[in-house]
């Protein structure tokens, strides 16, 4: 009995320190470490390290990178699958030696073999072998043209030989991937984690930066479905180049459309339509046709005093009587039984981006106008009443056609376009028609009508006070402003009026610079890590202005240039910088990002110069670093930009990228800038 005891107790120490085994072993996962590892191979280094994403318990990173080439890593990132995906990206290509892959395209004459066998021999022990299929990708930071890409696919089944392109596989169905990215011009977003599908559901929605966008930003149009769906088309297929289709949930559906089909409609891309978004699974909805769409339906509305319908167009009526008159003078001048005079003047002015006015003077001759007595005073009060109304109608035209995709010519053409057109219209309208009766109604009707709206509603006022404000400080300067009244005086000849004609905006003539102010210890380059990324900065004086400093950053990692400006704001300096203000250049911002789509970098807040002249801190409020907002309710994040030598790309942004807008650093400056390697 007691031999068999001792047997019975030996079984299970033994199964004990079996069963503890494989407990063991899990806790030596990278992903269950708190501490990276690392492993050097020659002129190679391995870190392995967890990704902090408890949700995902066998994700951790591997990257491998070379002591000699400064750059030079290849990278996995993500969780244990048959199908991983590993991206390598390179610096200087010029230390790579690359010439023959420039011939052959060809992943053999890349010097990438030692990386890959590296982390494939990592990622295998670390996943129990359970890798079959690694897809290859190769970039490099600088190669904005990526005449350098390459993709390629490594199998377990041939031996993990680099094959080049994406080849299908039987494990296919396993590879996983991230698309998240947001619009540039406007609120959507798409967030999409899953595999290559034959017929994917992409889901398009808004995606705010904080609440204050959430609650004000306008909803998006089709328009900016039909532009982002083409973006996110272009990120999907990088990853699925095999997709045929590919549809587009909206969230929300644009007020003005319905969906045709019972159970939910799509906005689709098809390979066989050469990825161009459609909507034939939407409609638009009936609209209501406008009452008074152009001049000459408003002229028609007055000759049958439809009164009503017009208290809803009262700008568009004091556009319409100012039009009538001057084309009444012009067109129908001897029926005028009692004529009044006024002379208007074109007078051109600079506007600097302060908004502040400079050397206005006159341009072309004096226009006279005659007027009937009995018109003269509404006359004078509706005269360029409309124009504020006009130029935010201008602006949001614009904008609108631009949010669309078209060039800022055409933007602007449909925008003058109304205006001219609708003028016209109704000076063809009048035109040879001076006795008609309907002229005549419209004309008798629309004195009726004016009177009937005195007093002027308070923001028709607002609107004509603020205009003759303008028009009463350029009339002085020009000393042609009549003593006593900003009113144009009413004569039986033609005395004067003004009219004013802006310019391009253009920096006012002011003798200040910079270089007795704090913010010269700015003028240099710098550099700093945002999000974990390099960020280079140079700022410069801005040219005749005081306590305010222009700039460029520059994110390698994404080829991005950003717009930056340090002003003094009351009795702080306030640090900002936005991606969209490089909007014209070609390809900015859409590097490594998944949709293709030009990435969302903007910041505002303040600077602390207490660490000057070696470091300044960004203390930002807001920020939105890659679409991503890095801000939380309780958080805002501090960065140190430290002074540095700049890199040979950023030198040359800095030396010859032409700003649409924002005039670049004098030479002087540009000269003593400390450029890496020289």
């Amino acid at each position: 009995m007691k031999n068999i005891k001792f047997i019975t107790i030996s079984i299970v120490l033994f199964l004990s320190v079996f069963v503890m085994l494989p407990a063991k072993a899990a806790a030596k996962k990278i992903w269950n470490m708190e501490t990276e590892v690392i492993k050097n191979y020659g002129d190679l280094q391995l870190r392995l390290q967890s990704a902090f994403d408890r949700r995902e318990p066998t994700k951790f990173i591997a990257a491998v990178s070379s002591f000699s080439k400064r750059g030079f890593q290849a990278v996995f990132s993500d969780s244990c699958s048959e199908y991983i995906q590993v991206k390598i990206q390179a610096g200087d290509v010029r230390v790579l030696n690359l010439e023959r892959f420039e011939k052959s395209r060809s992943g053999k004459d890349l010097p990438i073999k030692e990386m890959l066998e590296i982390i494939q021999k990592s990622v295998s022990e670390q996943c129990d072998g359970q890798p079959e299929v690694i897809r290859v990708e190769f970039s490099s930071i600088y190669d904005r043209e990526q005449k350098y890409f390459y993709e390629g696919t490594m199998q377990k089944s041939k031996g993990w030989k680099l094959e080049d392109g994406i080849v299908k596989t039987k494990f296919d169905d396993k590879f996983v991937f991230d698309l998240t990215s947001r619009d540039l011009f406007s609120t959507l977003g798409v967030q999409y984690k899953g595999g290559c599908q034959d017929e994917p559901v992409l889901p398009l929605a808004p995606m705010y930066g904080n609440r204050q966008e959430a609650a004000f930003a306008k909803p998006p149009t089709m328009a900016d479905y039909m532009i982002f769906a083409k973006g996110v088309a272009k990120g999907y297929l990088k990853h699925c180049p095999n997709t045929e289709l590919i549809n587009f949930s909206l969230a929300p559906i644009p007020a003005e459309f319905e969906c045709l089909a019972e159970e939910g409609c799509f906005v689709t891309a098809s390979r066989e339509n050469d990825w161009e978004p459609e909507r034939s699974q939407f409609a638009i909805k009936a609209e209501e046709e406008d009452p008074v769409p152009d001049l000459a339906a408003m002229a028609d509305r007055l000759a049958n005093k439809d009164y009503e319908i017009l208290h809803d167009y009262q700008n568009f009526f004091a556009f319409f009587y100012e039009s009538f008159i001057l084309i009444y003078s012009d067109h129908c001048r001897s029926h005028i039984k009692n004529p009044k005079g006024r002379r208007i003047f074109t007078i051109e002015q600079q506007v600097d981006g302060m908004g502040f006015r400079s050397n206005a003077k006159l341009v072309g001759e004096p226009h006279d106008v005659y007027i009937e007595s009995a018109y003269e005073d509404a006359f004078d009060r509706y005269y360029g009443s409309w124009k504020v109304w006009g130029l935010n109608r201008y602006m949001s035209t614009v904008l609108k056609y631009q949010q669309q995709g078209r060039s800022p010519t055409f933007a602007v053409g449909m925008a003058m376009g109304f205006f001219t057109r609708n003028y016209n219209q109704l000076q063809d309208y009048v035109r040879g028609n001076c006795m008609d009766t309907n002229v005549q109604a419209a004309y008798h009707n629309m004195l009726e009508y004016a009177y009937m709206n005195k007093p002027m509603k308070p923001e028709q006022k607002k609107m004509l006070e603020d205009f003759k404000a303008v028009t009463d400080w350029l009339e002085e300067g020009l000393g042609i402003k009549s003593e006593g009244s900003s009113r144009p005086q009413a004569q039986n000849a033609a005395p004067q009026k003004s009219q004013v004609k802006t310019t391009a905006p253009k920096s006012a003539q002011v003798d200040a610079t910079v270089q007795n102010s704090v913010l010269s210890g700015l003028t240099t380059g710098w550099k700093g890590i945002i999000d974990g990324k390099e960020v280079e900065l140079v700022l410069w004086p801005k040219p005749n202005k005081t306590e305010q400093l222009d700039g460029y950053m520059y994110v390698a990692e994404h080829d991005c240039l950003i717009q930056a400006q340090v002003f003094k704001y009351e009795d702080k300096y306030a640090f900002t910088f936005g991606s969209n203000g490089i909007y014209l250049r070609e390809n900015n911002c859409t590097k490594n990002t998944s949709s293709g789509n030009p990435a969302r970098f903007q910041a505002d807040g303040f600077i602390d110069l207490s660490q000057l002249p070696d470091a300044f801190q960004a203390d930002w409020p807001f920020l939105i670093f890659l679409d991503r907002s890095l801000i939380s309710d309780t958080n805002k994040p501090i960065i140190t930009f430290n002074r540095s030598a700049i890199s040979p790309v950023m030198f040359d942004f800095v030396s010859n990228y032409k700003h649409k807008f924002m005039k670049g650093p004098e030479k002087s400056f540009i000269e003593q800038l400390k450029v890496e390697g020289q």
